[in-house]
């Protein structure tokens, strides 16, 4: 029977396909305008809502509600390096009244482009780490309130500039891969979106 090749090669995928657009860019982008910009500092913070589902592989679906911030540090006009940390929980999430929390921290590549002055829209793909709280989270042999995993996201954005220093994040969208354990499976598979505000430090 033919199986699904699953969340670890889509992971291996995207990161070669992100490592040589890197490598591309570096190779044939060099120019007087990435080391006027290089070096530039971004801070943003912003709602976090993550569609999510209880139990595993049913669609009792609900919303997990939080924020997000990040720091984002300008490598070259077009690509940056980010480094996010975001929450989100959720009360009621099934008939026994339970509830469930995630926190995120991730890091990796983003790549941007401007359109004109004040338009510019985003992609990244970040690694990192999950931490799931005030849930239940299952194993083979036990169970816990709290739960530790890897953690993938990719997705992107657009920024609309409301001055040279601030700007409004008025869409972001990504998806939310982790693996705490739920005896499903282990594998959770999200949709996260949010906006909010960006400051620039030149």
């Amino acid at each position: 029977m033919h199986k699904y090749p699953g969340t670890r090669v889509l992971i291996q995928y995207l990161t070669l396909a992100m490592l040589l657009l890197v490598a591309n860019g570096v190779a044939v982008k060099a120019s007087a305008q990435s080391q006027q910009t290089a070096g530039a500092l971004e801070f943003a913070v912003g709602y976090n809502a993550i569609r999510a589902n209880a139990p595993p592989g049913g669609c009792g679906c609900f919303y997990m509600q939080g924020a997000r911030a990040e720091v984002d540090l300008r490598l070259h006009h077009w690509l940056s390096a980010v480094a996010e940390v975001g929450g989100a929980h959720a009360d009621k999430i099934n008939s026994h009244g339970d509830s469930v929390g995630r926190m995120t921290y991730l890091v990796g590549p983003r790549v941007t482009r401007r359109y004109g002055r004040r338009f510019s829209g985003f992609g990244q793909a970040l690694v990192g780490a999950a931490h799931g709280f005030d849930g239940y989270f299952p194993t083979a042999a036990t169970f816990s309130t709290t739960g530790n995993s890897f953690a993938f996201s990719t997705g992107g954005g657009v920024d609309v500039a409301l001055s040279d220093h601030i700007s409004a994040r008025i869409l972001q969208a990504d998806y939310l891969y982790t693996q705490l354990p739920n005896a499903a499976g282990d594998r959770q598979n999200n949709v996260r979106l949010g906006a909010g505000l960006v400051f620039r430090i030149r």
